[in-house]
């Protein structure tokens, strides 16, 4: 498969933008956050980030309109910030100790894993703050995004292979 800018190739917008609404739905009227692991229409036990901010960023640089971008923001800051009650359902698990430290500690289950999905789902934060003007949340979020190297352990080595993810 080749990758197209061709209007014809693109994914049915129609179809984007009810798949975002769904989830923005479930952010704004129902759960109080995006969902992350659908599973019989309620939150099911997330894999341990909040990925619903990478999605919402992939859809504002695929262009894709007719999204509440700024109800998706706050869910992606909510997502960032609060500590969700049930982790294993919903929100980032260890967020506290992420903001804090700059990585989830042994405290929390999947700690390296949610260390890396954190600083990805922050990227994707600050990729649409600085779209969107918020130069502060911007820095703050983009920084963030370099927690992964809080983990990263460049005395390994293995062969050719140097460093590694602890």
């Amino acid at each position: 498969m080749q990758l197209t800018t061709d209007t014809e190739d693109r994914v049915d917008e129609s179809a984007s933008v009810a798949y975002y609404a769904i989830r923005l739905t479930r952010y704004d009227v129902h759960e109080g956050y995006m969902p992350d692991g659908r599973s019989g229409n309620d939150n099911g036990r997330t894999q341990g980030g909040s990925n619903a901010e990478i999605v919402i960023a992939d859809a504002f640089v695929k262009g894709i309109k007719r999204i509440d971008y700024s109800t998706a923001y706050q869910a992606m800051i909510k997502d960032a910030e609060v500590p969700p009650i049930d982790a294993q359902k919903e929100g980032r698990g260890g967020i506290s100790d992420y903001n804090i430290k700059g990585y989830v500690s042994l405290a929390f289950e999947r700690s390296a894993s949610r260390t890396l999905e954190y600083s990805y789902d922050d990227f994707a934060i600050a990729e649409l703050a600085r779209s969107h003007g918020r130069t502060a949340d911007y820095r703050k979020y983009i920084r963030r995004a370099n927690n992964w190297t809080n983990l990263w352990d460049s005395s390994t080595r293995d062969g050719s292979v140097n460093g590694l993810i602890l």
